[in-house]
């Protein structure tokens, strides 16, 4: 075992966010692995440990493709482009010195658009009310993502938007699959270092340090090596060899995480809620103020109506502006454009425009939404 008991474990909370398909749910099932296990051998040897259902296909020595799978959750759905859990569940395991609560959430970028995106963040929103705070947000990320593409812009950015700036201070950056960039961060680091002070420079409080108490690099392919062993795969001699040196890093990085989530002060959890519910409040008001003002021709006496609200919502303008690491995710209307240039290379060789209409209407929907947070936030 890794750890050695020093007293009475020590309760840590870790929120995991991240795109769809970067490997949150084997992130889990790695994490309760390496901090239970020293070595890949110890793991061959000891029980099969996983807390989310997982598969995966893979080609042994013949050539022929293997389904490795273990467990089944219906919260977990291996469907391509989709995010594989579905809403935000929490597992609890345990370590000599700490109680470790992880919240696997559905990924951001889900193929079925954006506005599952901005379902998904509502429950995430709502799984969070049940605890007090938490001890560590980590954003995972694939270490070769070399250029700053509008869905990169858009995943983190959409990420950030739902923070609590005083979050920033418990944020750590986990890259996974690393074992392919030498376990470093690879040609994403500066991607997401350019992005950070591009926000920066638009007034957006990033206080995000990236250094080596910050990032994190881990190879969960370890994970999947373990799991093919146990369902029969040959390996040869030198590939356990790789997967054995994969397997004691990780654990040596998962390790430094525990112990660095535990020397923050934890993030109230009500600061982030509190900061959503802000801006829901700044476009729900958005409605009556335009009905008042326009009403408000035929009758003087709502003037005084239109004014406590705009007053209202003015508060909470200036709250958001004053919390959020980002009022509103500035991307978003780029993202569309780029989903809509796609669809309309579709339509041109199939004739459907559903789909092209339905997301040229959410991007005139958006387009109001980000009109209407500017405007409460300019007026303040």
């Amino acid at each position: 075992m890794y750890y050695v008991a020093t007293g009475e474990r020590k309760e840590l909370t870790l929120l995991l966010l991240g795109e769809t398909g970067v490997g949150k749910s084997t992130f889990i099932n790695g994490f309760i692995n390496y901090l239970q296990y020293l070595s890949l051998q110890e793991a061959k040897d000891g029980e099969s440990l996983w807390l989310i259902p997982s598969s995966f296909t893979m080609t042994d020595d013949n050539y022929e493709e293997r389904k490795i799978t273990c467990g089944h959750d219906s919260n977990e759905v291996f469907t391509v482009g989709q995010s594989a859990t579905q809403s935000p569940k929490t597992y609890v395991f345990n370590t000599p010195d700490n109680s470790v609560r992880i919240i696997d959430t559905p990924g951001i970028g889900d193929s079925r658009g954006i506005a599952k995106d901005k379902e998904n963040m509502q429950m995430i929103m709502s799984h969070l009310s049940s605890y007090p705070e938490l001890h560590g947000i980590c954003i995972l990320l694939k270490p070769n993502n070399a250029r700053l593409n509008v869905m990169f812009s858009f995943c983190i950015k959409e990420l950030l938007t739902h923070l609590h700036k005083d979050a920033c201070q418990n944020m750590i950056i986990c890259f996974t699959n690393a074992r392919g960039t030498f376990y470093k961060p690879g040609d994403t680091l500066p991607a997401l270092g350019q992005l950070l002070q591009d926000m920066n420079k638009h007034d957006q409080s990033i206080d995000i340090t990236l250094n080596k108490d910050t990032v994190y690099c881990v190879d969960n392919e370890s994970f999947r090596f373990l799991m093919a062993m146990k369902h029969g795969v040959n390996f040869s001699d030198k590939e356990q060899a790789d997967f054995d040196a994969s397997w004691t890093k990780s654990v040596d990085e998962y390790a430094r995480l525990v112990t660095h989530i535990s020397t923050l002060k934890p993030h109230t959890v009500k600061d982030t809620l509190t900061l959503n519910s802000a801006r829901r409040s700044i476009l729900d008001l958005s409605r009556p103020i335009a009905e008042i003002s326009k009403a408000i021709q035929n009758n003087i006496e709502l003037e005084g109506e239109l004014e406590a609200i705009t007053k209202v919502s003015t508060q909470f303008a200036c709250f958001l502006k004053k919390n959020a690491i980002a009022p509103y995710n500035d991307v978003v209307l780029d993202y569309l454009d780029h989903l809509i240039r796609v669809e309309e290379d579709k339509v041109a060789v199939r004739g459907n425009g559903g789909e092209l209409k339905r997301l040229q209407d959410l991007r005139r929907t958006y387009s109001k939404e980000i009109e209407v947070v500017q405007k409460a936030i300019r007026e303040h």
